[in-house]
């Protein structure tokens, strides 16, 4: 099984920040839209971290994401 995040926005905006840290305050280093999925690598705090294109990952809040669990 693979975890599956999708993003959810249910306030209007165009786009969710991905982040290199799990807090606020850290670097953009990406935008995700509504529906768009990522592989889940982990939780923490309120932030999930998703893994990248690139290989690397990165941090978007768990208010923007929904999970799901598919059998691969």
């Amino acid at each position: 099984k693979i975890t599956v995040l999708t993003i959810k926005i249910n306030d209007g905006a165009a786009s969710v920040n991905i982040r290199q840290k799990p807090t606020t305050n850290s670097a953009k280093i990406g935008k995700a839209k509504d529906g768009d999925t990522f592989e889940f690598v982990s939780l923490n705090l309120g932030w999930y971290e998703v893994k990248l294109a690139a290989g690397s990952t990165g941090f978007i809040s768990a208010a923007y994401i929904k999970e799901e669990e598919i059998n691969n």
